[in-house]
């Protein structure tokens, strides 16, 4: 294996029994059955010395490696700057590396699917859409090797908009990328950040508390969304409504629509009978239910 540029020169020769791609200006190369790293000029910057197998590419700065039972992380000189005590981690990424421990119950007895599959419109982590399944317990080591989200937790999400949720002696809370706690583990349950403010479940009522920790919107709901584009769907005596960010609603929603979806360019999915349709932020209903299924999208390439 070797390397062309895009005129077709060969810059580096064909050398190696092996070759991986580039990666932060780093290739793995096999010689003798042995990884090493060459640089973009061909020179071997980090000897053959790894089984394959044993080595991945460098990511944030960093490569990871197997030892005899754990994982370790080489700089690109090949120096050891960390070694963890996990045999399951994941690469770095944004100044952390995922790592994870396996219990032998379950973790949350199937609670999961309740308390943090609700997040709609988000990524959603629990007991089967959590990829690393109840019997692992997830943490993040940042690069001097620190846990700064414990493996102990109940539970820790994936980062999301550089926050996870996290559950510690049965509370719900959400922490940062240094590990700090945004808002105190002391919710029965909660939604990510959506429009700067996430739902929270105190006691049997839900309501909205800001980036600051603080209660924004009292707890008075008996379900909630999130916030899309400043307003929120929320339920009260059984009926649904919007809520703005200050609590405050800003229309009626007329009596015969019976569920309601989260605005995206400016509507919002509304059931009518079996069919849905969608109603403006006055609550005008401007296209005429007629669909079994609707579903919005807000990326900005989307335009239906």
């Amino acid at each position: 294996y070797g390397f062309i540029d895009t005129t077709g020169t060969l810059v580096i020769p064909a050398a190696y029994d092996w070759a991986g791609g580039f990666q932060e200006g780093l290739c793995r190369v096999e010689v003798k059955k042995k990884l090493g790293f060459i640089d973009t000029s061909g020179t071997m910057v980090i000897p053959p010395q790894y089984s394959p197998g044993d080595v991945w590419d460098f990511q944030d700065g960093l490569a990871m490696i197997k030892e005899k039972k754990y994982r370790a992380f080489i700089d690109k000189t090949g120096a050891k700057v960390i070694r963890t005590r996990y045999s399951d981690v994941m690469p770095f990424e944004n100044g952390l590396a995922e790592v994870r421990r396996e219990v032998k119950v379950g973790l949350l007895g199937g609670f999961l699917t309740s308390a943090v599959s609700f997040a709609t419109g988000v990524p959603t982590f629990g007991v089967g859409t959590d990829l690393i399944g109840e019997k692992v317990k997830r943490g993040y080591i940042d690069k001097t090797g620190a846990e700064i989200i414990s493996t102990k937790n109940d539970y820790n999400s994936p980062f999301y908009n550089g926050m996870a949720l996290v559950r510690v002696k049965s509370k719900w809370g959400i922490v940062d990328r240094k590990g700090a706690y945004v808002i105190e583990p002391k919710y029965k349950a909660i939604h990510f950040f959506h429009d700067g403010l996430a739902a929270v479940q105190d006691g049997d009522k839900w309501g909205f508390v800001g980036r600051d920790g603080q209660i924004a919107i009292a707890p008075a709901y008996e379900e909630a969304h999130d916030f899309h584009e400043d307003l929120a769907v929320v339920s009260k005596g059984g009926k649904s409504f919007f809520i703005d960010k200050t609590g405050r609603v800003p229309f009626l929603v007329p009596s015969m629509i019976t569920t309601l979806g989260d605005f995206a360019s400016e509507l919002a999915p509304a059931k009518i009978g079996d069919k849905w349709g969608f109603i403006d932020r006055t609550g005008t209903v401007v296209i005429a239910p007629a669909y079994d299924e609707v579903r919005t999208h807000s990326y900005t390439t989307d335009h239906l």
